[in-house]
């Protein structure tokens, strides 16, 4: 009975470990090693299309797809769902209508937020190198009125 107690007691301390959940966030594997993006805004454009903008330092990763509303885009041939990736000054990775793949799948979307899931392959331009994104969340990542910005 006592082994018993103790192993209770033992469940019952590491279950108490302190948890961090972070609300809004953005994050994924990038060519293998953990990207978690410290700024993150969506934008709904004129056109009704929704851009995710999610920045690490000097590195950003952008996502558009083509509606408000919750569902899968698939990003690469024939498609006008694009995801890029840039490093400061260095050329742009990018899907597009012609090179790279991937999707986006967009489980929820409210009038403040969007949540769902990413992956992507994409092409630099000119030299055909690739950068890979995999396991990509983004979750309740806010929306922005760029007419609010000042």
């Amino acid at each position: 009975m006592k082994k018993l107690i103790t192993l209770f007691l033992a469940l019952t301390f590491l279950a108490c470990e302190d948890t961090e959940f972070n609300s809004p966030a953005f994050e994924g594997l990038l060519n293998s090693e953990f990207w978690d993006a410290t700024e993150m805004a969506a934008i709904r454009n004129d056109n009704g299309s929704v851009t995710i903008n999610a920045t690490l330092g000097n590195e950003i990763v952008a996502l558009r797809f083509e509606s408000a509303t919750a569902g899968t885009y698939d990003l690469g041939l024939n498609s006008a769902n694009v995801a890029r990736y840039a490093q400061g000054e260095e050329p742009i990775f990018s899907t597009g209508r012609e090179r790279g793949a991937g999707v986006i799948v967009v489980e929820e979307i409210t009038n403040t937020y969007l949540t769902g899931t990413f992956n992507f392959q994409a092409i630099q331009s000119g030299t055909n190198a690739e950068t890979i994104m995999q396991e990509g969340t983004f979750f309740q990542v806010p929306f922005i009125d760029l007419n609010e910005v000042q």
